[in-house]
């Protein structure tokens, strides 16, 4: 405990907060980046109180941060280049700081103009010129030990140019300098500070900095990174130190447990092993985010911590069926004849409390809650919205139709995918690795399947039948094989097998059931047809697909890579007999805004639904090159089409694009930019707009009249268009099946 409480008051020295209103406010950071995720520096944030609050504004550093300190509980909107982005809710408490990337389309940082970097070696006596500032900084411990031979810079974002020196034996650093804002680097710790010279009459100024630096050996061996930490770590300046605890599903502690950090878009990763207790730890970097994976469960959590000057420490408990256990389940677990599982880990649920807030908005409200993470498509009844409580989270939440919370549950793992309902029973997996059936009023759990390792879909259900897949072994994400994954069927009201198939690899987003059959496309693009009573295979063909298909009819429509991975076309298939040539729509074509399946994150797999084709009787309603279009399904001929008002063209915009919904008459979508479009049917033309200023990443869901879509940033929007004919479409694919077809 003491350990801590010192952190804390370092914390507070170097995060400004010493004052008596220090636990009154929160930290604000933002990052912004264009569509490449390249950090754009020098642009002009501001944040104001709403309503009717004072504005305050500051400038993106070289790393593309910008940062503000504001009262908590209060709601700000945000405003980059004076276009109004998204707004933040600080917390009441709890979180000392928040942050949220936005993304500016069409802004290209200028990556081949690289910073003058201009070295000084001044000396003790230097003076000011006519034209520059001598600064001087003081360089000192917490505890004011001198800091000889560090580095320290000046970056100035107006003239593109780094000062640079080192502290003498003193400990100080001197600079000549323009008058300006600059950001300061100490050490490898980018943009530590922003500061202002300003030019006076005095000769110039000296500031003392006080910078803790880092304890710690690292040895790399290709692109794993492991650590030699002291008896008793503590977080520095540049790096923060996560303290990780890894229980089982009974809360035993897991030693002997690898523990895998992969520093996003970087290729590196931070290996350890977790001690006795269970316990490990990292000193790591600022700046960078970092994916949280174990031995065989992966991205369970990304840490982002911003270059703060504060000393920082996270502690994160994780839950894991564990390792060895993992191993022996699979090889002792009962099998029928054909190799498949007859026993299923059971994983309980417990009560969970409200993490989530309403928040009312000029079109409804918003409903948010604390993971910050993505959450996937949510799932409307007549009384009832299901949601998670983001992909980083284990919450799965339960509330009445006005926003109101009911209950919710912890769930073993994280990542809650698209639920789906049916006989009161409502269905969610999790990304790692369980399938749960949860009595939809009490939210009390039915029953439980651990499925295995890296589960990236969700369930579908229909006449009392759950349909979901699971990998065989523990090679099956390795393995290519046609018995690698294993389509599985379950009765909705006691979780016993109904049948199993062999397919050969996870299935995209979710199966998708109509006509007594039940379809399957899959990571490696085959597509499958099973009779959805027994099973039985009817037929398959690798397509090359990258979406779930629609039925509607003897006619199947998927989206399917062209000559290069990067092409995409629309087929339609014979539902009897996928060994036939594919009628290919050749005046349909559009290129790849999103990766390969192994490409995408975790939670767009769960819901991997791009460029997936909306059927409504003899159209085809998709959005492909950039564009929403609908098409004739038997010729191809275009009926329509509208094209997404980006400032940089098509490829945002079909990135910014879910897969459209459809509701009384009209064709919803919602988008990355954060508008929800409704559009004729029949003409295409723009009926109405909606601006949420949320990165909406997921497909719409319409229900008596308000749309619910759900973000990238842990919220869940709420839209109500006052127009009771918009419904029907309840959940992701528009229907338990998951079959987005309409028969008019």
């Amino acid at each position: 405990m003491k350990t801590r409480l010192a952190i804390l008051a370092f914390s507070l020295f170097f995060s400004g907060l010493a004052t008596i209103f220090a636990q009154e406010r929160v930290y604000l950071y933002f990052r912004i980046e264009n569509e490449k995720r390249i950090p754009l520096s020098g642009i002009k944030i501001s944040v104001t109180e709403d309503p009717g609050g004072k504005e305050s504004y500051a400038f993106s550093n070289s790393s593309g941060m910008a940062e503000f300190f504001v009262p908590r509980g209060k709601l700000y909107k945000v405003t980059a280049n004076n276009i109004e982005q998204t707004s933040v809710q600080a917390p009441d408490e709890g979180l000392s700081y928040v942050n949220r990337t936005i993304v500016l389309p069409g802004m290209l940082a200028d990556v081949t103009m690289l910073p003058d970097t201009i070295v000084q070696k001044l000396p003790y006596n230097a003076k000011k010129t006519t034209t520059e500032v001598l600064c001087k900084f003081n360089l000192v411990t917490l505890n004011n030990v001198r800091l000889p031979n560090v580095s320290m810079s000046l970056y100035s974002v107006r003239n593109r140019k780094v000062y640079k020196a080192f502290s003498d034996d003193q400990g100080i650093v001197r600079l000549l300098v323009e008058p300006g804002d600059y950001s300061v680097s100490v050490e490898q710790l980018r943009d530590y500070m922003n500061y202002t010279v300003q030019f006076t009459e005095e000769m110039g100024f000296t500031k003392i900095l006080r910078f803790e630096l880092t304890n710690v050996k690292e040895t790399m061996n290709n692109d794993t990174i492991t650590q030699q930490l002291p008896e008793y770590p503590k977080p520095s300046s540049a790096r923060v130190m996560l303290g990780i605890t890894v229980r089982d599903r009974q809360e035993r502690l897991l030693p002997n447990e690898n523990v895998f950090l992969n520093v996003i878009e970087t290729g590196k990763v931070y290996k350890s092993v977790t001690d006795r207790y269970g316990k490990v730890n990292f000193l790591l970097p600022k700046g960078f985010r970092y994916q949280l994976n174990l031995t065989y469960e992966r991205d369970l959590y990304v840490y982002d911590w911003p270059r703060i000057q504060s000393m920082h420490t996270t502690r994160s408990d994780v839950a894991y069926m564990g390792t060895e256990n993992i191993r022996t389940f699979y090889t002792t677990t009962k099998r029928d004849s054909k190799g498949f599982l007859t026993e299923f880990m059971q994983v309980p649920i417990k009560p969970a409390k409200n993490n989530s807030k309403k928040v009312t908005k000029s079109y409804g409200y918003d409903l948010e809650f604390s993971s910050q993470s993505p959450v996937c498509t949510p799932l409307v009844t007549e009384t009832n919205i299901f949601s998670g409580g983001g992909f980083y989270s284990s919450e799965f939440y339960c509330f009445d139709k006005a926003g109101a919370f009911k209950w919710a549950v912890n769930l073993g793992e994280n990542g809650p995918s698209a639920a789906m309902f049916e006989g009161g029973i409502v269905l969610v997996i999790s990304q790692s690795c369980t399938l749960y059936a949860i009595d939809a009023e009490t939210g009390v759990l039915a029953w439980s399947k651990w499925l295995g390792p890296n589960i990236y879909h969700s369930p579908s259900v229909a006449n009392g039948k759950v349909y979901v897949v699971y990998p065989n072994d523990l090679r099956s994400h390795n393995t290519r094989s046609p018995n690698a994954y294993v389509a599985a069927c379950f009765d909705l009201k006691t979780g016993n097998v109904v049948w199993q198939n062999s397919i050969d690899s996870e299935v995209l987003a979710a199966p998708v059931i109509a006509k007594n059959g039940v379809f399957y496309t899959t990571h490696s693009g085959m597509l499958y047809h099973f009779n959805a009573t027994d099973g039985t295979l009817i037929t398959s063909a690798n397509a090359k697909a990258i979406c779930p298909p629609t039925i509607n009819g003897n006619s199947l429509y998927v989206s399917i890579r062209g000559i290069t991975n990067e092409s995409r076309l629309i087929a339609r298939y014979d539902i009897k007999d996928f060994s036939k040539a594919p009628f290919i729509y050749s005046n349909f074509k559009g290129k790849a805004y999103f990766g390969a399946s192994t490409d995408m994150g975790a939670h767009q797999l769960m819901s991997a639904n791009d460029a997936s084709i909306l059927n409504i009787s003899n159209q085809n309603v998709t959005v492909i090159g950039g564009r929403l279009v609908c098409f004739d399904a038997t010729t191809g001929a275009e009926k329509w089409a509208h094209k997404f008002e980006t400032e940089t063209g098509e490829g945002i915009a079909l990135a910014s694009a879910a897969m459209p919904a459809y509701a009384g008459g009209h064709i919803i979508t919602a988008g990355r930019l954060g508008k929800v479009l409704i559009h004729n049917v029949a003409t295409g033309k723009l009926i109405k707009e909606f601006i949420t200023n949320q990165a909406l990443n997921f497909q719409p869901v319409v229900n008596d009249g308000k749309i619910y879509v759900s973000g990238a940033d842990g919220r869940l929007v709420c839209i109500n268009t006052f127009d009771k004919k918009l419904t029907g479409w309840s959940g992701m694919g528009g229907n338990n099946g998951r079959n987005a077809a309409i028969e008019n």
